[in-house]
């Protein structure tokens, strides 16, 4: 290799040129992590830890450019924790939906007791108006009753005295 009558240095500038194409293949494959990961972070809050070791591992493979190998594994470990993302976003989803639901069955049961409770008002204050009708009728009868009493003791004494023999 060291040569010093050697006159081309092809092979070590082909050596070179590939691996500034696997440091650029591996740059796209970190930027498409990247982006794939920003995805997941706007879809899910969950996924801000795995987004941290992306970005982590985006941080360490672009500071360690020769190691495209270790970048393509954390861009796939960023796809897996989209996908898993997307899963935990279905999931939260359905809560939502069964949890509308059981308000939306909520909502109709207090507007049932609400009917419900404005029928008894109803009733109640059509009791409150028969009471006080009532209570005037009784104070009416005890009235008529005290009259009536009088009336009978005024005739009997009335009797009694027609009919006392007169000496």
């Amino acid at each position: 290799m060291n040569d010093k009558e050697r006159r081309s240095c092809a092979g070590e500038a082909g050596a070179v040129n590939a691996a500034r194409y696997a440091v650029a293949a591996a740059r796209a494959h970190v930027y498409e992590a990247q982006q794939e990961v920003a995805a997941a972070q706007r879809e899910v809050e969950a996924a801000k830890a795995r987004v941290a070791c992306c970005r982590r591992a985006v941080a360490l493979a672009q500071q360690a450019v020769g190691i495209g190998e270790s970048a393509q594994a954390e861009a796939s470990e960023a796809v897996n924790a989209a996908e898993r993302s997307l899963e935990m976003a279905q999931s939260a989803a359905r809560a939502c939906q069964v949890a509308q639901s059981r308000v939306d069955l909520q909502v109709e049961a207090a507007e049932s007791m609400m009917v419900h409770m404005r029928n008894a008002q109803g009733l109640t204050d059509q009791a409150a108006a028969q009471l006080k009708t009532s209570d005037q009728l009784e104070d009416d009868a005890q009235r008529y009753v005290s009259d009536g009493r009088r009336e009978l003791e005024y005739r009997t004494e009335q009797l009694f005295a027609l009919n006392r023999p007169t000496l």
